[in-house]
C-alpha cells in the first residue's frame, strides 16, 4: 500500500513538472511568433530554426532540477542526429502512407492521388513552422522529460511509456471527433517504444515531423489530395490504431532481439545511478 500511494505520488508530482515545463515553452515560443509582426517574408521564419536550442536548455535545466539527472544521457547524441532523425522521418512518413493506402484498400469510395498542387511560399512556410515546433516541443517534453523523470522515480519503463501515452492523448483533447484521441494514443504508444528502442530522441522527433508534414499536405491537397476520407473518419482511425500497433509490436521484438544480443537496456541503466528517493 505504501508503495503504491509512493508511486502515485511520483506520477503527480512528474505530470505537474511536465506541466511547468510546457508552459515554458509555450512562453518561450512567444518571441518567435512575434517575430512575424517585425520581419519581412520569408525571413520571418528563420528564427524557427533557433526555437528546439531553447528547448533543450529549457529541458536541462528541468532535469537537472527536478530529477537531477545528465541530459547528455537521455537520447541526446548530436553526432547522431543526422541518421536518426532521416530514420524517423522515413518511418513517419511511410507510416501515415500505410495507413492512408491500407484505408483506401479496404473502403473503395477512399483514393489517395497527386493532386497537382504545389501551394504558395507562405502556406508551405507556415504549415512547416508549425509542423517543426510542435514536433521538437511534443517529443522533448513526452518523450525525453516524462519518460525518464518517471524511470527516475523508480516507474518501470512500459508503465512510464503507458502513462506518458495517455497524457499525450489527453493533451489532445480538443481533437474532433474524439475518436481520434484513440490513434492519437498508438502514436503516442509507437513514440515511446521508438524512443527506447533506439535510444534517442531524434528517432520520434523525425517521425513526428514527417507525419504531420504529410497530413498537412494531404489536407491542403498539397502534392497529395485523398479523396473520401471525412466520410470514412472511423475505417480511417481504425486502420491508424492497428498498424500503429503492430508497429509497436514490432518495434518491442526488435529492442528485447538487442537485448539479447548485450544492447543496452535504454533508459533504465543509464540512469540507475542517478535515481535519487521518490
Amino acid at each position: 500500500m505504501k508503495t503504491t500511494l509512493a508511486g502515485v505520488r511520483s506520477v503527480i508530482v512528474v505530470i505537474l513538472q511536465s506541466a511547468l515545463l510546457l508552459l515554458a515553452m509555450v512562453l518561450a515560443f512567444a518571441p518567435f511568433s512575434m517575430a512575424t509582426g517585425t520581419w519581412r517574408f520569408p525571413y520571418v521564419y528563420l528564427p524557427y530554426l533557433f526555437y528546439p536550442l531553447l528547448l533543450y536548455l529549457l529541458l536541462t535545466l528541468s532535469h537537472k532540477w527536478f530529477n537531477h539527472l545528465p541530459i547528455a544521457s537521455l537520447g541526446f547524441s548530436w553526432r547522431r542526429l543526422p541518421s536518426h532523425f532521416a530514420l524517423g522521418f522515413s518511418t513517419g512518413l511511410f507510416s501515415v502512407l500505410g495507413v492512408v493506402l491500407l484505408t483506401a484498400i479496404w473502403q473503395p469510395r477512399v483514393s489517395l492521388e497527386l493532386s497537382g498542387q504545389w501551394g504558395s511560399p507562405n502556406v508551405l512556410l507556415i504549415m512547416l513552422a508549425d509542423v517543426w515546433e510542435t514536433s521538437f516541443m511534443e517529443e522533448f517534453q513526452m518523450r525525453c522529460y516524462l519518460l525518464p523523470a518517471l524511470v527516475s522515480r523508480r516507474i518501470g519503463p512500459h508503465t512510464a511509456v503507458l502513462l506518458s501515452t495517455l497524457v499525450f492523448a489527453l493533451a489532445h483533447f480538443q481533437m474532433r471527433p474524439l475518436l481520434w484521441l484513440l490513434p492519437i494514443a498508438a502514436t503516442g504508444l509507437l513514440l515511446g517504444y521508438l524512443y527506447y528502442a533506439t535510444a534517442s530522441i531524434w528517432v520520434p522527433v523525425g517521425y513526428h515531423f514527417a507525419g504531420n508534414l504529410l497530413l498537412g499536405l494531404i489536407n491542403r491537397d498539397i502534392l497529395l489530395r485523398a479523396s473520401g476520407m471525412s466520410e470514412n473518419l472511423a475505417s480511417l482511425a481504425v486502420t491508424e490504431c492497428a498498424l500503429y500497433l503492430a508497429l509497436t509490436a514490432l518495434v518491442i521484438w526488435w529492442h528485447r532481439r538487442r537485448l539479447r544480443t548485450g544492447a543496452s537496456d535504454f533508459p533504465t541503466p543509464r540512469l540507475t545511478s542517478d535515481i535519487r528517493p521518490a
